[in-house]
């Protein structure tokens, strides 16, 4: 006879208790490495389940009796008050079928790999721009400043057809939506924020479209501007916000593993002889957002 393991309840979120900011907390890792699902508590005193294991985790996902749709009552949100934030504008992320596959296939046709491979041009031009501009006549540069940010910013603007010179407010407002810390009246303003700008500027992509997808969304009939400006908001985010944490703590990660780093200088010294593999002295400044999914278990 076996006997489940007994895990203490997680507290969400969990907090670092020492060691590298960059890890999971250590209520995650003893959750994930002792069981699949573990009780969890919110902030408000709800109780939930924290799911860590792959094969529980995709059937809560891909289940149909687990819900997405932030509107109802008893779906699991960090921090407390983002509900009603998220229901006033929900992306397809946050809502169930028909609804979302229906807003889902809309941009569908944007990311098959026959499309994104025919931008891998551009993408590198960008990339080999940014890393010139890094490493001429320097010897330290920021790696977020000056590279992990601009480079996805730069790619999701030409996919979705925002002006890079409104980069940074793109930027700020996104940064605010996707804190847990900000005030809630500021995360209300930025999304608000968000939502205008796209608002706006897929009306006038309606007028005067163009091959990108906001101007693709905003001439279909079926959707209204309000609709476009939830996908708009979600893709802008997600699309620059992800990878440039992603480029950032990668580079720690590699930092720590030099034999890694002597692999990456050999591969790459004749195509950019001044790599940061090897510019020691170069300093990394790193930020980070873990990203994570609630689903409500339908009655």
């Amino acid at each position: 006879m076996t006997s489940t393991p007994t895990v203490p309840a997680v507290l969400l979120p969990s907090l670092h208790a020492g060691g590298c900011p960059f890890d999971p907390p250590p209520a995650y890792t003893e959750a994930a490495a002792t069981t699949c699902v573990a009780r969890a508590y919110l902030p408000d005193g709800e109780s939930c389940w924290l799911v860590t294991g792959y094969t529980e985790v995709r059937t809560v996902l891909s289940d149909r009796r687990f819900s997405s749709d932030v509107s109802h009552p008893g779906l699991p949100m960090l921090p407390p008050g983002r509900r009603e934030l998220l229901a006033a504008n929900p992306s397809f992320l946050r809502l169930d079928d028909p609804e979302h596959s229906r807003l889902r296939r809309m941009i569908t046709g944007d990311f098959l790999v026959k499309r994104v491979e025919a931008m891998r041009p551009g993408v590198q031009q960008i990339v080999d721009d940014m890393l010139e501009r890094m490493t001429a006549g320097r010897t330290e540069a920021d790696l977020v400043a000056d590279f992990a940010l601009p480079v996805p910013s730069l790619v999701i603007c030409l996919l979705l057809g925002v002006p890079y010179e409104d980069r940074e407010r793109f930027q700020a407002l996104g940064q605010t939506l996707l804190s847990n810390t900000r005030p809630l009246e500021e995360v209300a303003a930025a999304q608000e924020g968000l939502q205008e700008y796209l608002r706006g500027l897929a009306a006038r992509k309606r007028e005067q479209p163009q091959d990108d997808i906001l101007s693709r969304l905003a001439a279909r009939e079926d959707l209204s501007l309000r609709e476009v400006a939830a996908t708009g908001v979600l893709l802008l985010v997600a699309g620059h916000e992800s990878t440039a944490n992603m480029i950032a703590l990668s580079t720690a990660l590699l930092l720590e593993q030099p034999e890694q780093i002597a692999r990456l200088a050999d591969s790459c010294c004749a195509t950019y002889p001044s790599s940061t593999a090897d510019c020691p002295g170069w300093r990394w400044r790193m930020s980070s957002w873990v990203a994570s999914r609630s689903r409500l278990e339908r009655a």
